[in-house]
């Protein structure tokens, strides 16, 4: 095994031109009204601008199968209302460490941007080790009354192992919405089962795609922020979270666990891998200084 290789890794973040930390990525975006919400787009093409940031994941992370579904206690919710949580902080290494507080503070600018109201909801807080991101992204999705399911959006729904006693619930939904989970893949660009994402998830180093949308809620005099990831790519995933199978069996088969190896094992990561292809709408173009000037007076957000 090699040591994991962060300078790589940033390179390819920053050579993306996804990454919000980018000195370009302000004038890159500007703020989209979309029905009751404005989306975070790209200049010129006017779709969602996925933006990329590599974090560690903490434990306060729901994917998996079902989400953050809770049926019962003070913080229930319906299978409908599911959302896949994900919340990331500063990486333990220097040079991630340093790109993702640049990147925090972009993503505070680009809020401030759309921020009328002095109650504001972000995704952005802070935890006990300093800022966090918390992406909250839907499972489903309303569609029209005559919109049908594409075939692959119909293989979604038919794959899932979604536990027995949701099965009828969640077969019904078929008929009016749309089936969206944010797809987690491996070092090695391989999908991960979804019954295995929180465990592979936990405490990782992961590198989000993920799209901003902003609500201005006029009545109640509030703008809330949401950031939903479109895709997980784990780069270097935790020592802690990769050793509990490996010791549970050592365990059962009555082998000592020597944990100075172990400690010597949490040193060094897996090879150095290829990120996944970060977008289909690839980098965003590059803008003369005429096309700049044009951009930046139509970057307000007008949400009702």
């Amino acid at each position: 095994m090699s040591q994991f290789d962060e300078t790589t890794h940033l390179e390819r973040l920053m050579d993306s031109g996804l990454c919000v930390a980018d000195p370009a990525f302000p004038d890159t975006v500007y703020w989209r009204s979309s029905a009751n919400m404005s989306i975070l787009s790209e200049n010129k093409v006017d779709t969602p601008f996925p933006c990329a940031i590599i974090g560690q994941v903490v434990p306060d992370t729901h994917y998996g199968l079902v989400g953050d579904f809770n049926p019962d206690g003070r913080f229930k919710n319906k299978l409908v209302d599911v959302k896949s949580i994900l919340t990331i902080k500063s990486p333990s290494f220097n040079l991630l460490s340093k790109n993702f507080e640049e990147s925090i503070t972009a993503l505070k600018a680009i809020e401030n941007e759309a921020t009328t109201e002095t109650d504001v909801n972000s995704f952005i807080g802070t935890g006990g080790t300093g800022n966090i991101l918390k992406f909250a992204t839907p499972f489903f999705e309303k569609r029209g009354k005559y919109e049908s399911l594409a075939p692959e959006e119909l293989n979604s729904f038919d794959s899932w192992p979604i536990p027995s006693d949701l099965k009828a619930e969640f077969t019904s939904l078929k008929s009016s919405h749309r089936f969206h989970p944010v797809k987690v893949y491996d070092q090695h660009q391989q999908l991960v089962s979804p019954s295995e994402t929180n465990t592979k998830l936990d405490h990782a180093l992961v590198q989000v795609l993920f799209n901003i949308k902003h609500f201005h809620i006029v009545k109640d005099k509030k703008d809330t922020f949401r950031a939903e990831a479109t895709q997980v790519q784990i780069l270097h995933e935790s020592p802690t979270s990769s050793y509990v199978t490996s010791l549970q069996h050592n365990l059962t088969a009555g082998h000592f666990v020597d944990l100075t190896s172990v400690g010597k094992r949490r040193a060094t990561s897996p090879a150095r891998t290829t990120l996944a292809s970060t977008s289909s709408n690839g980098p965003p173009s590059k803008k003369n200084k005429e096309d700049e000037d044009k951009d930046k007076t139509n970057r307000d957000a007008t949400v009702g």
